[in-house]
């Protein structure tokens, strides 16, 4: 059979907060530093259209790493302001740059060349793929069959935040981790992802499981 999904509507921010919001932002990103990372994803009705552009150029000036994962004109948009990561998955990244049939590996060179530093693209039960100017790095693991993906993207991106921010990580996942940090990031991530897809309600992990799935990782450079 097929997959049918219901996503909660996201409500509309009421008119002439935005000032406010964006305040509180800048205040905020005084107390962050290189070393911190900020998330930011998809903006939700109300905002200005360039909202997302905005708060990643105030992060930016502010010297704070940013991940985006985002998609479609917002994302496109985003993008010439630099982040310091795009996570996106692959049939967003094809949609946005046009390119229907190339590589992975090209799509994701195409969105460094239009201002991202680094990539990672998602490609489900396929893997996924970092690409900087300096390296390309590709996790594999086995599909899991009967699994619900809802989730496991933001559990990727949670997993990614973990090692880009030098968080702790108990040392029986550890152990299991390549210490090179690009393919650690994916590597974690992938499991974080995985782990989400076995369990119900989704979002509901735990290190144990994360730690489960890491044995089934595969790093490809």
């Amino acid at each position: 059979g097929e997959l049918t999904e219901f996503y909660e509507q996201m409500n509309a921010v009421p008119a002439g907060v935005w000032g406010s919001v964006l305040d509180t932002f800048r205040s905020e990103l005084t107390c962050l530093g290189p070393a911190d990372l900020v998330a930011l994803s998809r903006m939700p009705p109300g905002l200005p259209a360039d909202a997302l552009v905005q708060l990643i150029y105030h992060c930016r000036a502010a010297d704070v790493r940013v991940v985006v994962d985002a998609y479609g004109p917002e994302l496109t948009s985003a993008l010439a302001q630099r982040p310091t990561l795009v996570k996106v998955n692959e049939a967003e990244a094809r949609a946005i740059t046009g390119n229907a049939d190339g590589t992975v590996t090209t799509v994701a060179q195409q969105l460094l060349a239009v201002g991202a530093e680094s990539v990672v693209i998602t490609r489900g039960s396929a893997g996924s793929l970092y690409v900087d100017a300096e390296r390309c790095v590709a996790v594999a693991h086995p599909a899991i069959v009967g699994g619900l993906a809802v989730g496991s993207g933001d559990a990727f991106l949670g997993a990614m935040a973990v090692v880009l921010t030098g968080s702790e990580i108990p040392a029986a996942a550890g152990a299991l981790l390549p210490r090179a940090r690009v393919p650690r990031m994916l590597s974690l991530a992938a499991a974080a992802g995985m782990a989400n897809a076995r369990q119900l309600p989704a979002g509901q992990i735990s290190w144990q499981s994360v730690t489960s799935e890491l044995k089934s990782v595969e790093i490809k450079t």
